[in-house]
């Protein structure tokens, strides 16, 4: 599955209504019902393909999580068949990174917060996430929504 090329796309894109038709799934839309001035989201969960997409207030796609190891909620889902990179431990992103001379973050040493790293190409970003079995957590992410980027 190439999930690259479908960030950015609108909701009603050809292409994003055919997958969501073949995960049989559902878009939540979620508003500012407290009025705290937070924009209106749009999420739908394929569970059972371990898969979540979020759309922004203008409906485009953001982000895609891909729940590797899965957990009470998504089942787990296999990166092989994806566009996307795969490491096994957080070293061999590190590496792969430094490598291809690509900007990333590393956050290691934080107390109750799983070993992540993020890889910022021009047009998206990948932020891997792993835990005591490896890479548990794949978040595809339009660089407009990188928490904490420039």
């Amino acid at each position: 599955m190439k999930l690259k090329p479908i960030l950015g796309l609108q909701l009603k894109d050809p292409q994003i209504v055919e997958l969501l038709n073949a995960f049989d799934t559902d878009v939540v839309y979620s508003f500012d019902r407290f009025f705290e001035n937070q924009p209106d989201r749009y999420i739908a969960t394929a569970t059972t393909e371990g898969l979540e997409f979020h759309f922004d207030e203008r409906q485009r796609l953001v982000t895609i999580f891909v729940y590797v190891r899965g957990n009470s909620d998504f089942s787990p889902h296999d990166p092989s068949g994806l566009d996307l990179e795969r490491f096994n431990t957080i070293e061999d992103a590190r590496v792969f990174a430094t490598k291809n001379d690509l900007a990333h973050k590393l956050n290691t040493h934080s107390t109750n917060v799983p070993d992540w790293l993020r890889i910022d190409y021009p047009d998206y970003s990948i932020h891997y996430g792993f835990g005591a079995e490896g890479l548990s957590i794949i978040t595809l992410m339009d660089p407009k929504v990188v928490p904490g980027a420039p």
